[in-house]
C-alpha cells in the first residue's frame, strides 16, 4: 500500500526562554556536565524563586518555561556538583537574545569558570599557586584575581580567582621558554629540566567588593560577588611576604615540571595594600 501524498504546511520549532553555557577559563573548553545552573528573574528589585536550567548535550543550560513574563533581568548562580570550580554569580537580561545565548554584559560569550584552589594541576598545564593577604584589613584577600602574563611579550598566560581564604590556583599555558641566559625569542635548545618562563604578576583586589545574598535562591545560598564586579576589581601593588621593607612582586619564574608557589621564599604570602 503506497503512502498518500502530503504537503508540509508548518513545522513547530521549540525555542527555550533562557540559554547559557559555561567554559573552563584555563582551557577555554565548554563544560558539558556536572554543573547546576539556577535562574531567578527580577521583578523590580525583588527576586522571584529560582528555576533550575536543564543541561543539553552541547553544554547549553536551558529553561523550558520563561522565568518571568516579558523582558527584564535575571540573576544566575552556577555551582559545580563535582567541586572542580568556584561558584559563579552573574546578572543577565531576559528573554533569550535573537542570536546567541544569555550572558553577562562584561563577557559576551560563555561564562568563564575558575578552578577551585584545592584542585590538582590540570593535565598539560603548568600551575601557579598563591596565598594572598590584605594587610589593611588583616584578612585573606578573598576573591582577588591573579593574572599572569609573558614578561617579554605581554601575552596573557592564565589567571585564577582566590577563594574566601585567599587561596588561588592559576593554570598557565606558556609558549616557548626563554633560554638560560634570559634572552627572548628564539630560544636556544635546552634540556627540559632547564626550561623556564618569566611571568609578569598582576593582582586585582577590592576588599569592599559587594557580596550578594540573592533571596530568590533560598536561605542556603551563600552571599557571593558578581562576576562582572570581580573582573573589574582595581589593580593593586603586590609584595612578597610581610618583611620590612616590603619586596615588590612583579615578576616570577616558572620552571619546567615544577609548580610555582608565589612568594615561597618570603613566608609564602603574597601581600596587597589596597588604597
Amino acid at each position: 500500500m503506497s503512502t498518500l501524498p502530503h504537503l508540509l504546511l508548518e513545522r513547530p520549532v521549540w525555542r527555550p526562554a533562557f540559554g547559557l553555557a559555561c567554559a573552563d577559563d584555563a582551557r577555554g573548553r565548554r563544560v558539558t556536565e556536572g554543573l547546576r545552573v539556577q535562574v531567578a528573574a527580577l521583578a523590580g528589585t525583588a527576586q522571584r524563586p529560582a528555576l533550575e536550567a536543564v543541561a543539553g548535550p552541547a553544554g547549553v543550560h536551558a529553561l523550558h518555561r520563561a522565568p518571568a513574563p516579558g523582558a527584564g533581568a535575571a540573576i544566575v548562580r552556577i555551582t559545580d556538583r563535582q567541586g572542580r570550580y568556584l561558584p559563579t554569580r552573574l546578572r543577565c537580561t531576559l528573554p533569550l537574545p535573537a542570536a546567541g545565548l544569555n550572558t553577562a554584559a562584561c563577557i559576551g560569550g560563555d561564562v568563564p569558570l575558575f578552578l577551585h584552589p584545592a584542585q590538582p594541576a590540570p593535565t598539560g598545564l603548568a600551575t601557579v599557586r598563591a596565598a594572598i593577604w590584605n594587610t589593611r584589613t588583616g584578612a585573606p584577600a578573598a576573591f582577588a584575581l591573579l593574572q599572569l602574563f609573558d614578561a617579554d611579550t605581554g601575552r596573557p598566560l592564565g589567571r585564577g580567582l582566590a577563594d574566601e581564604r585567599g587561596q588561588v590556583l592559576a593554570p598557565v599555558s606558556p609558549a616557548e621558554p626563554v633560554d638560560t641566559d634570559g634572552a627572548a625569542s628564539p630560544p636556544l635548545p635546552q634540556p627540559a629540566a632547564q626550561r623556564r618562563w618569566r611571568l609578569r604578576v598582576e593582582i586585582r583586589h577590592d576588599p569592599g567588593l559587594p557580596r550578594h545574598a540573592d533571596p530568590g535562591f533560598g536561605p542556603a545560598a551563600a552571599p557571593w560577588p558578581d562576576l562582572c564586579e570581580l573582573l573589574a576589581q582595581p589593580l593593586q601593588p603586590a609584595f612578597a611576604g610581610l618583611g620590612s621593607p616590603p619586596l615588590p612582586l612583579t615578576l616570577a619564574t616558572l620552571r619546567q615540571g615544577e609548580p610555582l608557589i608565589l612568594a615561597a621564599d618570603a613566608g609564602g604570602l603574597v601581600v596587597v595594600h589596597p588604597a
